[in-house]
């Protein structure tokens, strides 16, 4: 936080006024309570004296400005009590040296993560990581990140994650230890869904449901592809239920993955002029062709008496549920909003989600979607963006005191909406007293 500097102002022209007016300062204080916060991201007299000139010029702004730096200002600030939703992203979405490029932004983090998963960490400098490897960092890597919002003081009001991410997200959620985090590994290698090809139970079946012999190779029988500028609701609805092709995630209003027969999928998409671009996506997840039984065996491997209060029988269902059905983002983003989650913080490997995110709810202005990580740039300097904008919304960071961490959702797929009963009771009483847009604050009583 040494970087950030800030003025504020009970308006905008105030703010501003407080900019133009004030100097470099050799430390940061806590942000004085007021409606608007122009936050300067500087290093050093120069670069400050830089970048406030920067902002100045865009003073008069109508909309929310942001340097390269980080430096920002939004005429429309959310609020320091509004409701954050954490985002675990897919497992999938692990990529080279993403857990030590973290880790080097955040190296006080480092002894603890080294000796909480030790033993369990792969190397992430291997650019042709198995999924096994990409599993384990990202639930490394989510848990680290996870630790950086809380240590900022910031209580989340929920949790989603998305496909692979609701298991990442229900292990970060765990009390963990290195006893535990060495049985997640351990059944993540164990599981049935990664014993042979992928998915093999799946594969056999199709095979089978299909009349494709042992010979042929999967690639003859099964693809993936990304459906982009598509009505996905048209899709979904004219998709012939007989035809070998599923719609498996629907990421936003005009974005989906489709999988099945690579010819069928090729006809599905000239019938309605579409065009398909190769997904390289290795597992026949989120699909009702996939064994239910298969999916149960893979959930016992992962239910450990220790990080949750189901049965076992309970938890396997579950999972199997999650990978048994399509994964809606579209619908779980919107449910977040609908009970009253204004900024979605998505920790983890990579921004993937937060750009869904922002096309899932473009029309509503009262949106902040902010991603810990992502592939390009130095990732101090993305965590220092995501700080500054959350000050500059009026956010109370909470400047290290610690916030407990929030219960997982029941279900992989599905929205929490669990606070603390004094959480609930300052959030409302703040919601009742301020006019707030487009929040039901009866949603989260």
């Amino acid at each position: 936080m040494d970087s950030l500097r800030w003025v504020t102002g009970t308006t905008q022209e105030a703010a501003f006024a407080a900019l133009e007016a004030s100097t470099w300062t050799p430390r940061f204080t806590k942000p004085t309570p007021a409606k608007f916060t122009v936050v300067i991201v500087a290093t050093s007299e120069e670069e400050y004296n830089s970048e406030r000139l920067r902002m100045l010029k865009r003073r008069t702004s109508e909309k929310a400005v942001s340097t390269p730096k980080g430096s920002t200002f939004t005429p429309f600030p959310l609020g320091k009590y509004s409701p954050v939703c954490l985002v675990f992203g897919d497992a999938m979405s692990a990529y080279t040296n993403c857990l030590s490029r973290q880790l080097s932004a955040v190296p006080h983090l480092k002894q603890r993560v080294e000796a909480l998963f030790d033993g369990v960490i792969p190397d992430d400098s291997d650019p042709d990581l198995p999924q096994q490897d990409k599993n384990a960092l990202s639930f490394v890597q989510s848990w680290t990140t996870m630790q950086q919002v809380l240590e900022m003081g910031i209580s989340p009001a929920t949790a989603t994650g998305f496909s692979l991410g609701g298991l990442v997200m229900e292990w970060c959620h765990s009390p963990l230890t290195p006893s535990i985090t060495k049985a997640c590994g351990k059944a993540d290698a164990g599981s049935p869904l990664w014993q042979g090809e992928a998915l093999c139970g799946a594969m056999n079946l199709l095979r089978s449901k299909w009349g494709i012999p042992a010979s042929a190779p999967v690639s003859d029988f099964w693809s993936a592809w990304f459906l982009l500028d598509v009505d996905v609701d048209e899709l979904v609805a004219g998709l012939d239920k007989t035809a070998r092709v599923r719609v498996v995630v629907i990421e936003s209003d005009r974005r989906c993955i489709i999988v099945g027969h690579p010819q069928d999928c090729k006809a599905m998409a000239a019938a309605r002029g579409l065009g398909l671009t190769p997904f390289s996506m290795s597992l026949l997840a989120h699909n009702d062709w996939i064994p239910h039984d298969l999916a149960e065996q893979a959930g016992l491997a992962y239910w450990n008496p220790a990080t949750t209060t189901k049965s076992a029988s309970d938890y396997a269902a579950d999972f199997a549920d999650m990978y048994t059905n399509p994964v809606d983002f579209r619908g779980q983003v919107r449910e977040a909003y609908d009970q009253g989650c204004r900024i979605f913080l998505e920790v983890g490997c990579d921004n993937k989600r937060t750009g869904a995110i922002a096309e899932i709810l473009k029309d509503n202005s009262d949106v902040l979607a902010l991603a810990m990580d992502g592939k390009v740039g130095d990732p101090k300097t993305q965590h220092r963006r995501v700080w500054a904008q959350l000050v500059s919304h009026g956010f109370d960071l909470g400047w290290g005191k610690g916030a407990k961490p929030v219960r997982a959702p029941e279900s992989p797929k599905s929205v929490a909406t669990e606070l603390e009963d004094h959480e609930v009771s300052d959030v409302l009483a703040w919601m009742r007293k301020c006019d707030v847009p487009k929040v039901d604050v009866l949603s989260l009583a």
